[in-house]
């Protein structure tokens, strides 16, 4: 999973918050970093280097493929059925969807799973 805004990109949770990389962690800002703990703050590694040697840097994730969208949308598999095979539904820059020849008819107020009238 890739994760991009592009604005502020904020995470809450009630309890506990946990990050788990099966290999190695990465942590890169543009600014000052900064670690407030209501505790303790504890380290562990074999080795710990607050000053050097240089550290990696994170990868900036992609922008997203496909984004949620808002109604009316175009869409929807009632609509074009044949547009939502699994060839046709990967999330890559090659896909484009074309708009169904009955969106214009759609509203969210139309039954999902009735055909519109005049459809083939």
């Amino acid at each position: 999973i890739n994760l991009n805004s592009g604005s502020n990109l904020n995470a809450y949770a009630t309890s506990n918050y946990e990050i788990r990389a099966g290999k190695d962690g990465k942590l890169t800002v543009g600014g000052t970093s900064s670690i407030l703990a209501g505790e303790n703050h504890v380290e562990t590694a074999s080795k710990i280097h607050m000053n050097g040697p240089l550290a990696g840097t994170a990868k900036i994730a992609p922008k997203a493929q496909r984004v949620p969208m808002a109604e009316p949308w175009p869409g929807h598999e009632n609509l074009d059925p044949g547009s939502h095979t699994s060839d046709k539904t990967e999330a890559t820059s090659k896909f484009v969807a074309a708009e169904p020849k009955f969106f214009k008819k759609y509203t969210t107020a139309t039954d999902t799973f009735n055909k519109i009238k005049g459809e083939d």
